[in-house]
Formats: structure tokens, sequence, C-alpha cells
């Protein structure tokens, strides 16, 4: 259900301001937050706010050292991605290199990156639960106009 919200404020957005850029952050790590106080496997990771590790070192949260490669590669890419966007308003200027350039969502192109070890350009996030939840959503609002209509009459 947080992931429908986010979605759909990232395609409102995209109808009414250029370069939204989405991602989605599937790099599994066993040095998730919310998986060791719940003795997760890491099978279970990404969890909420897991990606902040790979973004900014705190030795009072994470321990760095115990990142394996794919992690480490990880989070290179997320603080390359993150500091091209803070000085250039693309997290893939032209002069990038040899990464995944990001490309924007549109109102036509739900398009985000995949980051991870190796990032991916990709679209239609979780498409089914999206159509589910655009359904669903879609109902109740038309249920709320309905009583709505029905109260004023």
């Amino acid at each position: 259900m947080f992931l429908s919200s986010d979605q759909k404020s990232v395609e409102l957005m995209s109808a009414h301001v250029r370069d939204v850029y989405n991602y989605h952050f599937s790099q599994q790590t066993n040095n998730s937050l919310v998986g060791q106080i719940f003795e997760l496997p890491i099978e279970y990771t990404p969890m909420h706010a897991d990606d902040v590790a790979f973004l900014v070192s705190s030795e009072d949260a994470v321990d760095l050292t115990n990142f394996s490669d794919e992690e480490k590669s990880a989070s290179r890419n997320l603080i390359r991605y993150w500091t091209n966007f803070a000085k250039h308003g693309n997290p893939s200027p032209l002069e990038a290199g040899d990464y995944p350039a990001w490309v924007p969502v549109t109102p036509t192109q739900k398009n985000y990156m995949d980051l991870k070890s190796t990032p991916e350009m990709k679209q239609d996030l979780n498409a089914e639960r999206m159509y589910f939840w655009d359904k669903w959503f879609g109902r109740k609002k038309k249920q709320l106009l309905r009583k709505s209509n029905y109260d004023q009459n």
C-alpha cells in the first residue's frame, strides 16, 4: 500500500513537472536495521529505509565494513546518482560515464531506476499491484462521491 501512494504521487507530479526521477531500491543486505531487529534473513530485505545506510555512513547504525562487494557497489551507485542530482539536477548527466542513464518519468512512461549493485532502468514498477490499488481507490472514490451526492439531496 505504501508503494501505491508513492507511485500515484510520481504519476501526478510527472503530469505537471519535468524531470521527475523515480527509483526502487532492491539491493539485498545483511545490514538491514529493521531486519536485524526482527532477526529476519537477507531474503526479506531490503526494507523501509535500508537505502539510507548505503548513502550515509554511521557507525551507530550500520557497520559498513560488513558490506559485501555487491553492497559496496550499490552504495557507490547511489552516492554517484544522488551527488549528480544535487550538482546537475540530473542523476546521470551526459558526461556521467559507465553506468545506466536515469530516465525521468513522463505522463506516458512510468520509468524507474532499479537501484542495486548493477542498476537497471525499468518501467511500470509492480504494475499488477498498482492496477489493483488504482481500481480499489477508484471504487472507494466513486462510493464516497455517490454518498456525498445522496446526502446533499
